[in-house]
């Protein structure tokens, strides 16, 4: 199955700069983020996953029905119509990205940046059968100075421990009747920028840096899970 990626160009729903040379474009069936610049990345994403640069990055909205037989060649498709400047990291979601949460902060005296999509209906825990519904919690964290890589899987590792202890304490439940504690398709990716001054080296819970992004990471799903709750209270009985 083919996915049709991003629509056209020219159909932003929104569109900002969240740094200085980072444009955020959403459309119907894509987030983009621009970079004037490569920035470092450390991800765990589709296309583009692990240790390198990017100019770009596509969170690209997929059906329900996506089989998934070619991820990374509809991705590169969606950068392709999107004109995104390479190398591109790319991640899929089936969450309506209308519900993107773009959150900004401040620490060490550097700008943060966190988008991110909260999709729970394949809720799942490591360890169990993996479930083969839509659903996946995609988070970009940008940092707006260096990072040693060191730091980066710390933040990575940061973010995916407030995933799960907001789960686990929401009581939200996998397919087997256990606590949840994330979904089978997670991505995240860190990016910071190339730029002069101290390397920040540790990114861990007992820094800021770390006290943000996990603090970022919890509220994003909390009022998603909120949302969740006002849409069920509605539901007719």
């Amino acid at each position: 199955m083919t996915v049709s990626a991003a629509g056209a160009p020219d159909d932003v729903r929104e569109r900002q700069e969240l740094l200085r040379g980072v444009v955020y474009e959403r459309r119907d069936g894509s987030v983009a983020l621009r970079l004037d610049a490569p920035w470092q990345v450390l991800s765990s994403a589709v296309l583009g996953g692990g240790r390198r640069h990017a100019r770009g990055v596509v969170n690209l909205h997929i059906p329900a029905t996506y089989r998934g037989d070619h991820p990374e060649r509809d991705l590169r498709d969606a950068a392709r119509t999107l004109g995104l400047a390479g190398p591109v990291v790319g991640l899929m979601t089936a969450v309506d990205l209308a519900d993107t949460q773009v959150v900004a902060g401040q620490t060490g005296g550097a700008a943060v940046r966190a988008v991110i999509t909260v999709g729970l209906r394949n809720a799942s825990r490591p360890g169990e059968p993996a479930v083969r519904a839509p659903g996946t919690i995609n988070a970009i964290f940008l940092y707006e100075a260096r990072l040693r890589e060191a730091a980066a899987i710390e933040l990575a590792m940061l973010l995916a421990e407030a995933k799960a202890a907001t789960l686990i304490e929401s009581g939200l439940r996998t397919s087997s009747g256990r606590r949840a504690s994330g979904t089978s398709t997670d991505a995240v990716a860190i990016l910071w920028r190339r730029a002069r001054g101290p390397e920040v080296r540790h990114a861990g819970a007992a820094t800021e840096l770390g006290e943000l992004a996990g603090r970022i990471m919890t509220e994003a799903i909390e009022s998603t899970l909120a949302r969740m709750r006002v849409q069920t209270a509605g539901e007719p009985r």
